[in-house]
C-alpha cells in the first residue's frame, strides 16, 4: 500500500470513529434538552427515539453563576413517559397548565433548581438517569451555555462529568446575550449523543428600523425602491409599515418622507 493511499485509509477510518461515536449508544439519551425559552423560563425534554422511555427516578442537576449542584427530587418524574415524538415542558416560573399532561412546575417535581432560569450570566444543567451525580454515564443530556460564550467556573460544576459523553468540551459555551429569547437544539443534531454549542441554534429578537427597507442599518435613498415595492406587492414588510398600523399603504409615505429628511 502506497504512502498516499495509507493516508487515505486511515483518514476514512477516523472519520467513520468519529461517526459512530457522535451516533446515540444508550437509547436513554434520546431524551434530550430540545429547547430553553429564556423569556418563559420553560426547559423542554424531547424524546427523538422510536421507543417511549419512562422517567422514572431521573433527576435535574442544575447550575448558574451563583448555585451549584441544585438536585431535584429523586421521584419527581416518576409519574412520567416520554412517548416517541413527545415533549415535557418544566416550568422554571410555576406557571404550567394543570390542564396540560406534559407541563410540569419544578415545585411539582420537588427538590432544588439553580433559578431563575434567564439569559443572565451563565447556567448548565443536566438531566440524570439515576442518582450516581458523579458519573458521566449516568447523564442523559448536558447543556451550558453563558452570556458571549465566556467560560464560568460556577456554572460548569457537573461539565467535567458531562465532557465526552454527552458534550464535546467543557470550556465550551452556547454564546447568548442579555436579548436572546431561546436556545433550540437543532433538527440534525437530535441523533448525536455529544453536543457542542454548533449544536444549537440561538434566537435573537428582530430588531426593526423603520424605513430601513434594504436592511442596512440606515433609512437612505436606497430605500426608496424596495419601500414602493411593499406598497404596491400587498407583502407586508415590518420596516415599511412607518406608522405602525399593521399594514404598508399610503399612510406611510409621509412619514417615510419625514425619515428620509432626518
Amino acid at each position: 500500500m502506497n504512502t498516499r493511499l495509507a493516508t487515505i485509509t486511515l483518514t476514512a477510518f477516523f472519520l467513520l470513529i468519529q461517526t459512530a461515536t457522535a451516533q446515540i449508544t444508550s437509547p436513554e439519551r434520546f431524551v434530550q434538552i430540545r429547547s430553553i425559552n429564556l423569556t418563559t423560563s420553560v426547559l423542554e425534554l424531547f424524546n427523538s427515539g422510536m421507543n417511549s422511555q419512562s422517567l422514572a427516578g431521573w433527576r435535574f442537576c442544575t447550575h448558574d453563576e451563583d448555585q451549584v449542584r441544585r438536585y431535584s427530587s429523586f421521584s419527581g418524574l416518576n409519574s412520567f413517559t416520554l412517548a416517541s415524538g413527545q415533549s415535557l415542558y418544566v416550568h422554571f416560573n410555576n406557571d404550567a397548565d394543570p390542564a396540560n399532561a406534559q407541563a410540569v412546575n419544578i415545585s411539582t417535581i420537588g427538590g432544588s433548581f439553580a433559578t431563575p432560569l434567564d439569559a443572565a450570566g451563565a447556567y448548565g444543567a443536566q438531566i440524570y438517569l439515576n442518582s450516581s451525580f458523579g458519573s458521566g454515564a449516568s447523564i442523559a443530556d448536558h447543556i451550558q451555555f453563558s452570556i458571549d460564550g465566556l467560560d464560568d467556573n460556577s456554572a460548569d460544576d457537573r461539565s467535567d462529568e458531562a465532557e465526552g459523553e454527552v458534550w464535546r468540551d467543557q470550556s465550551e459555551w452556547v454564546s447568548i446575550s442579555l436579548d436572546t429569547e431561546m436556545i433550540v437544539l437543532n433538527d440534525a443534531s437530535l441523533d448525536s449523543e455529544i453536543h457542542s454549542p454548533a449544536d444549537y441554534t440561538v434566537v435573537d429578537p428582530v430588531v426593526v428600523i423603520l424605513g430601513d427597507l434594504n436592511g442596512d442599518q440606515m433609512v437612505t435613498f436606497a430605500d426608496i425602491q424596495p419601500f414602493i415595492l411593499a406598497l404596491t406587492s400587498g407583502n407586508f414588510v415590518p420596516a415599511g409599515d412607518i406608522d405602525e398600523s399593521g399594514e404598508v399603504n399610503f399612510l406611510d409615505i409621509g412619514p417615510f418622507i419625514g425619515l428620509l429628511q432626518m
